[in-house]
This record gives C-alpha cells, structure tokens and sequence, in this order.
C-alpha cells in the first residue's frame, strides 16, 4: 500500500514553531469538530470544526482503535492537524489531502485506512496515544473504533468503509449539525472512493458564536481590609485541571513583575473557581486561599497558563486606579479570555458585595445565547414562550400542572425558585441545564435532556429531586425493584424506608445456574431452575454506597412503618440528574451456557425509556453491537414466599411473579389474586428490571470463565411521556394492527391467573427463537398455575411466543400446556384477553380439549374446564377452525344424565364423559331450591340427606354451560 507522504521544509518547521509558541491553543471539547467524510482507497478523510480554531491548535486523528481509557495504542497511524497561522474560522472543512501542509506524520506512522476498513477518531491530547478529549469518531462498525470511556457517544457507524455526510450545511445550529452528522442515515457510503469530497464550509443561525474554549476571570472583589476574592470560570463542557497548569499573577503599582499563585485543584465544566486572600471574611467557602493574593485597584490581575497570559483584568505597567474599592463581574455575552482589558465587558459592583461569587452566568454552555432567552417572572414569560432557539429563566416558582409544560433549548432556575414537574407533564431541554434553585420531579413526571454531550449543573445553592412512589404493597416483605436517576446518591439515603438488611444488589459474576433444585430440599438434579446453584448472587448493599446509574437494586419496606394492605411509599432520590449515554456492565459465567445470564440493571433517567430504543440498541439479533437477549423482566410481587418454593432459604418468593416485555408485546405477571397488568412498552424512571446477557454478543474475559459486555442508555431512548406505570398501577398497551396477536388468560376459582401471548410477526419463525421473539416462562417455583405455549419441535415453555406472520391460515394449531399445584378438580377457565389484527379479528378462535374430544369457540364464550394436580403438555390447542364436535353448540338431551342412589342419603350424579358438572340444585315438588352443590366432572357423589323429600327434581349445569334437569325418587321414604 502507498502511504501518504507531507513533506515539509526544514526552515518551515522552525518558522511555525517560533509563530505559535506565543499563541494558546483552543482546546476543544466533544462535539466541536466532526469527521465527515473518509476514503479508505485515497487515504484520506475531512473534518468540520464548529468552533473557530486558534493559530496552533492541534489535533490528532488515528485509525488506531481506542481501548476504553484515555489512551489510543500503537501499531496503526496517527497524524496530527496544527490549524495555520490566521486560525481556523467555525464551520470550515478540512481535508487531509487538500490540507496537507497542515497535517504532520507522528512517530508512529501515517494512516493507512485501507487496511482493513478502519475507523478515524479524532482526540487532543499531549502526546501519541495519550487522549486528554475524544472530539469525534467514525466507523464501519463501532468495533472498527474501539471502546471509549463511558460517557463518550459522539460518534457514527456509517456501514461502509467509505462515506460522505451529505445533509444540510446551512441554516442550523452547530447541534443540529452534528445531530445530523452522527445519524448514519444522512451518509452515502459504498466500497468505492468517496472523492471528490463536498469542502463547502458550513454556515449557522444568526446567532452569537461561542468560543468558550479557554478558562477566564469571571469576578473580581477589592473588598475592605483583606477581603480580596477572584473567580475563574470554566467555560467548556468538559473539567479543566489546574494545578500545575494555571497561575494567577498580581502586577503591583505598575511593575511589570508579578507576585504568582499556583492555582490547586480542578474546575468542573461550567463551574467556577474562587480563590481568596487567607484573611477574607466575607465569603464562607472558597476553593483556594493565599496569603500573596494582595491587591488594590490599582494592581493588574492576570490569569496565565505554564506559558503565557491569557486573561487579564487592568494593564500592566499602568498604576491609574481602574477598580478601587469595587467589584467586577463579567458580562454573560463574553465568553473569551482577553489579554486587552476592556471595560465594557464587566458590571461594577458595590465595595465588598460577594453575592454573585462562586456562580457565573455566562452563553458558554448555553448554546442559544441570553440575548434570546425568555424569563418566567411568576405570571408570564418577558419573550413569549421557550422553544428550542430560546432559554428559559425561571425567576419565580413554576409549576407544569398550573403553568404548562414547555421545550427550550436551555433551562436556568435561578436561587431560591421551586421548578415542579407534576404528575403526567413534562420538561423537555435540549442543551445544559443550571439550577441555583431547586428542580422537583413529582412521581409520574418526567424531565427530558436531549443532547449528551450537554450537562445538567447544579451550582452550590441548587438542588434536583425525583420523587417516585411504591406500587401498592400488600405485605411489608414485599419487593420494589429500584435504578437511582440520580448521580451520586447513596443507598441509605434513597432507600431510608427500606430495613438495612433487605436492600440488595444482584452480582451476574456469581450467578451459575448448572443444577435444578426438586424440592427447596437442597437435593438437585442436572438441568436449570433459574436459581443460583449456591446462592451468592444477591448482595447486601453498603448503607453508605453510591447508587450506580443503569444498576437495579432491590428492597422491601420496613416492617416497622408498614401501614396496611395495599398501601404505598414515597421514596426520594436527590442530586444531579443522569444525562447522556451511560454504559451498565453486564455479565455471563460460561462455565455453563444452557443456563439464563441473568442481569440486574435499570432506568437510569428521570423520566420513562421507550423500550423499542431500548432493545434497538442493546438485543444482539437486533445491533451487531449489542449484547442482550430480547426481553425484560419486570418485578411485580404478588406472590407470598413458601416453603414449597424452591431457592436458598426456607421460604421464597415465586419466579413467575415477573410481568414480561419482548419484541412481540408484552403479558402480565401471574397473579394469585386476579388478573394482572400488562406493562406498557416504555420503563419509567426508577425502575429495575431484569434481562439476559446473550450467549453469542462479543464480550471480553474478566476472569477465567466470567465474561463483560455492556448495556448501553442513551438519551434518544427519553420520552416525555408514559412515566406513569411504576409496576403496577393501570394498564396500558401499545397496540400494531399490522401484526396479529392474541393474549390469553388463565384462571381458577382462587383467583390464580397466568397469561400468555403469541403474535404472527416479520422476523420469527415457528421454531423457537431467541427471547426477543420467544420469551421462556420462568416456571421454577411458587406459582399455582403456569400457562405456557410450544414453539415447534422444542420442549420449552414460552409466556410470549413469536410465530412467522407469513404462516398465519385458518389451518395453524398452537400447543398449549398447564402446570397446577392446586387440589385436584379445580375449576379453570381459558379467555381470550385481548386480539390484534384483521386475520384474528375477522376469524373465529378455537380451543382443542383433546381429552374430551371437543372444540370450543373461544371468540363466543370462556372454557370452563377441571384438572387435577399436575402438567397437562397435550391437552389443548389453539386453533382457527372446528375440525371437532363442540358440546356447547349441541343441545345435551336429559337421557344424558344419570341419577343413582347409594347408601346413607348419597348419590351419584353422571353426564355423558365428554363434559363436566358444574353445579346441580336440588328443587322439590313446590319449585324451591333446598340445596346447591358445586362440581367439576361427569361423575359426581352427593350426600343429600337433609333434603327431607321423597321426590326431588336434580336440575344439572354442565362447564359448558347446558341445562338438564330429572326426576328422582329418594327410596329412603
């Protein structure tokens, strides 16, 4: 392969070398630049910068994939862009090639992308392989690209290994733009060269473009006595490290030396730094103190890196008092640090007033600039509504319920302002989010962020709170399965409610399932139970321990404060609202691959996930890239622990109380008081749920046998809505009419209940799929009644099965099966619950009892039928035509039943062997009803001795619902 070859001159080297040694270079952050283009046959690729770029700034690009931490690995080519002297203006493109004299090799070698379709990931940082900041990355595949640290998701997998972004390069704003440039859809790719590359540069909105790349003065205090404050601010999106890095420097009585401070310590993106003299009293808690922090209006402050100054407050060499006895605070419009100080870029304040430190409002961050915002002042906002171009400014309390809910391109609450999103309303934003105030998400609201790369900051008097509410619970031991929307709150102050002992996190490394259990006895046999085989997966969770995003965690209610049947709890989850993509590890233990990988993770936003983005993202059948099977399992305890439960203790909880979402729809947990929710296809904020690692997604070994993988969120998964169903409050459903499916229910007299789905779809087949498809019933234990379907040639049972659209006929027959513990002759009924679809609309549905012989039609009337304990595998069918006789359409003549008199006042009462009793009333001569008795098959012994009547008329009910009645003489008279 031909490698590209810069050359350059020796003396042109030297020369911009001396040129930029003066200069600063703008350091980016994720999203300033964007790849948009790479020709693997030309060894080329072209990117847009969104920022403008100073003389000097440098770039690096590799095809060197990254490795999951902050650093590119060798043995592929890096080259490093330096923008020319003049800098670079924001929305130019440039090319490797046409740019050339721009690009250097590095010591490891040129790109040399044809290889093997590689990727390019752009980065800055100090050297070859060390990354300070991704900027932006492109791929074939994301593992053309490598790994990035969690957080990272500025990036596009484009399908091809060669490509060219061709959207709009006009009339939008730098997000836009790069929303574009990361949606696959907007690139023609092929395996041929892209070139000739579009290098049109791209335009923006009328609007202030930020620079916001360096750290600058923002406040300056000349207070009384010591009382000598400055305040740096960050104006990038990204930490910036101080120590060793930047300096303040004091020029006394227009000397043109200077007193210097090491600055120590770290700014956070868009916060702010305050050092002060160690004798200031004016401000309780500051970052730094020094005693060499001395100064009088007179003396020039400045702001300096390890190699020159870049901001500056006065001018040096000058003694004229510029701020005596007063404050400066920085304008909210500049967003550049300035070695000119200008007066018109600060506010004065009045001597020794601090109550603007510590907080700097500024565009940076902002994206639509405060000359465009609108302000919320109690009654009205000051510029019409907030919508995507304008921020918002809450000046005074605002509640969504009374007020409305509303979309701005970014949200400021300002000290001592309640902002309440109220039950079933919304807040949608789409950049950064800074709160001095206090931010409240009732239970069932929702607060959507859109953009990843944005940050929700909460300044030192601001505050965020999720408040969710328990689903109604029944007994103190009952189980919530939880995920903190939150960062950094710890276990015992959002699960308080909870007892110490029963808050708990699931550890997938120590789930191996490799033996059944028979009896919760401890004597096993080969094959799987869906329980840990030695019982160390559920750990007790640390008090103290930080809530980890994405992780689901389990706890009950305390004993002590439960209140009652039925009731509910409020729990409260405080801090910085989880935004971006966040990564979840999950993992499998190989040791044995028949078993589930189950693992435990959750909602890590406040406000629902759609769980179509959901699974898009993360089930392997669906994205190359993902790793999951295609269900989740959702909590929903109604089940009392037994002791005929198999598990680790004495009593456990049934495994079948878990209400199931996979790609077909969804079915309602089983229920041993009635009928159940059907969850809706959206996980609303703070809930846990289970899913399953796939035995085929590309992971790597932790150790030995135990292999990692990662579950991805991301913030296109949001939604403002359907935060409403924290499992189990009121049914909803989505429904596809362009798909058929029927739901049916299972239930006996006690009110035991289980459901079970099937759906004809575009993808499945009639074998047994994976779980997106052809979701398994977890029958291991506890549960009364288990109702499952057959997939063909396959003996699992399946609570939701998937079948190919494409085989849908009135001749389809679906096998049916039933475990029950329940005591023998048990009354039960087969329903339909709900159907989807013309085919299922427009026929009639069917069910075989192969025992009897007959076909019920299920779209007239319910089954009612008898069992005794045990598994019935063979003796229903769902079908769509009557191939057999139906008893409830044939009239059963009074011939069919038998009266027989036996001894001490019984008797035995018969139908005809293919129906069953259900009740028969005794009647004398008068017509009134002395007794009622309940039965369940064809024959059936009464004991009617205090009837008190010679003759008696015994009238019988039938299950199917048919009437005969008979004359009988009681020959005890």
């Amino acid at each position: 392969m031909n490698k590209k070859q810069l050359f350059f001159v020796a003396f042109l080297l030297c020369s911009l070398f001396t040129s930029f040694h003066n200069y600063s270079q703008t350091t980016l952050s994720e999203g300033d630049i964007a790849i948009i283009g790479i020709d693997t046959s030309a060894e080329d690729f072209m990117f847009v910068t969104f920022v403008p770029l100073s003389a000097g700034t440098q770039i690096y690009f590799t095809d060197e994939s990254a490795v999951g931490t902050y650093f590119i690995g060798e043995g592929e080519g890096t080259v490093l862009y330096t923008a020319p002297m003049g800098g670079v203006e924001a929305g130019s493109v440039i090319s490797y090639k046409t740019n050339a004299l721009d690009f250097s090799i590095t010591t490891d070698g040129a790109i040399e992308l044809a290889d093997a379709g590689d990727g390019i990931i752009a980065y800055q940082g100090t050297s070859v392989g060390s990354v300070t900041t991704f900027l932006h990355a492109i791929g074939k595949s994301l593992s053309e690209i490598g790994t990035f640290p969690n957080g990272f998701s500025n990036y596009v997998v484009i399908g091809g290994v060669n490509g060219e972004y061709y959207n709009i390069r006009s009339g939008a704003t730098a997000s836009t733009y790069l929303t574009n440039i990361n949606n696959s859809a907007n690139w023609s790719t092929s395996g041929e060269s892209s070139l000739p590359f579009n290098l049109s540069p791209f335009s923006f909105e009328t609007q202030t473009t930020n620079n916001c790349a360096n750290p600058f003065i923002s406040e300056y205090v000349e207070g009384s006595s010591y009382n000598k404050y400055i305040e740096i601010f960050n104006p990038t999106n990204s930490p910036i490290l101080l120590t060793d890095n930047y300096f303040v420097q004091i020029y006394s009585n227009g000397s043109n030396s200077y007193t210097k401070i090491a600055l120590i310590g770290t700014i956070a993106p868009f916060d702010t730094f305050v050092i002060a003299h160690n004798k200031a009293v004016l401000l309780g808690s500051v970052q730094q103190k020094s005693s060499s922090l001395d100064f009088n209006g007179n003396d020039a402050v400045a702001l300096a890196n390890t190699i020159n100054i870049i901001d500056l407050i006065g001018s040096i060499e000058d003694d004229s008092n510029f701020a005596n006895d007063i404050g400066l605070k920085r304008k909210s419009n500049i967003n550049n640090s300035t070695v000119n100080y200008d007066t018109s870029e600060w506010d004065i304040l009045i001597k020794d007033d601090v109550s603007n430190l510590r907080e700097h409002l500024s565009d940076c961050g902002l994206v639509c600039p405060l000359e465009n915002a609108t302000t919320w002042n109690g009654f009205s906002w000051s510029n019409g509504s907030p919508n995507t171009n304008t921020t918002a400014i809450l000046n005074a309390d605002y509640n969504t319920f009374t007020n409305g809910n509303f979309t701005s391109c970014s949200l400021i609450v300002n000290a001592n302002v309640l902002l309440t999103i109220a039950n079933s309303t919304y807040l949608e934003i789409e950049n950064n989010v800074f709160t001095n105030g206090t931010i409240l998400v009732e239970n069932q609201g929702s607060f959507v962020q859109n953009t990843s790369s944005q940050i929700f900051k909460l300044n030192s008097t601001g505050n965020a709170i999720v408040q969710k509410t328990t689903a109604p619970i029944n007994a103190w031991y009952e189980y919530t399965y939880w995920s903190s929307p939150v960062a950094n709150e710890t276990i015992e102050t959002a699960l308080a409610g909870a007892p110490s002992n029963r808050r708990f996190w699931f550890n997938a490394q120590n789930y191996l399932d490799k033996t059944a259990e028979t009896g919760n006895n401890n004597v096993t046999i080969a094959g799987q139970d869906d329980i840990d085989d030695d019982g160390n997966d559920w750990q007790t969770c640390i008090a103290t321990a930080t809530m980890i995003p994405g992780v689901g965690y389990a706890a009950t209610q305390s004993s002590a404060t439960f209140t009652g049947l039925g009731s509910q709890y409020n729990y409260t989850f405080t801090g910085k609202f989880n935004n971006g993509t966040i990564a979840v590890p999950v993992y499998r233990n190989d040791c044995e691959l028949l078993d589930t990988n189950w693992n435990f993770i959750g909602n890590p936003y406040p406000c629902a996930i759609d769980v179509d983005a959901f699974f898009n993202e993360n089930v392997y059948d669906l994205n190359a890239n993902g790793t999951l099977e295609g269900a989740i399992y959702l909590w929903s305890q109604n089940t009392a622990p037994s002791s005929s439960a198999n598990g680790n203790e004495q009593s456990n909880f049934s495994q079948s109380d878990y209400a199931i979402i996979n790609g077909i729809g969804a079915t309602a947990a089983q229920y041993s008081g009635g009928k159940s929710v059907i969850p809706n296809r959206f996980i609303p904020s703070c809930q846990g749920f289970f899913v399953a690692l796939n035995n085929n997604a590309n992971v790597t070994e932790v150790a030995g046998t135990i292999k990692k993988g990662a579950v991805i969120f991301n913030n296109s998964m949001r939604v403002v809505a359907n935060n409403d169903q924290f499992f189990k409050t009121t049914q909803k459903s989505k429904s596809n009419t362009n798909y058929n499916k029927i739901w049916l229910d299972l239930t006996a007299g006690n009110g035991v209940f289980s459901q079970i789905l099937v759906g004809y779809v575009n993808g499945a087949s009639n074998r047994l799929d994976n779980s997106f498809f052809d979701a398994v019933r977890n029958i291991s234990s506890g549960n009364a009644i288990n109702f499952y379907s057959f997939a063909e040639e396959n003996s699992k049972k399946l609570a939701i099965q998937g079948k190919a659209a494409s085989t849908l006929t009135v001749d389809e027959k679906i096998q049916l099966g039933i475990e029950t513990t329940l005591p023998n002759s048990t009354k039960y009924n087969i329903a339909i619950a709900k159907i989807e679809g013309d085919f299922l609309s427009k026929n009639n549905i069917y069910l075989e009892d192969n025992l009897l012989g007959i076909t019920h039609n299920l779209s007239e009337s319910n089954y009612e039928f008898c069992l005794e304990t045990g598994t019935f595998n063979n003796r229903f069918n769902l079908v769509f035509s009557q191939k057999t006789l139906s008893i409830s359409n044939e009239e059963i003549s009074d011939t069919n039943l038998s009266i027989i008199q036996l001894e001490n006042g019984t008797f035995k009462i018969s139908v005809n062997p293919n129906t069953s009793i259900s009740t028969i009333e005794i009647i004398d001569t008068a017509g009134r009803i002395l007794t009622t008795k309940q039965g369940c098959t064809s024959n059936e012994i009464y004991e009617f001795s205090t009837i008190n009547t010679p003759v008696f008329l015994a009238r019988v009910t039938t299950l199917n619902g048919q009437k005969l009645t008979k004359k009988a003489i009681d020959k005890r008279y």
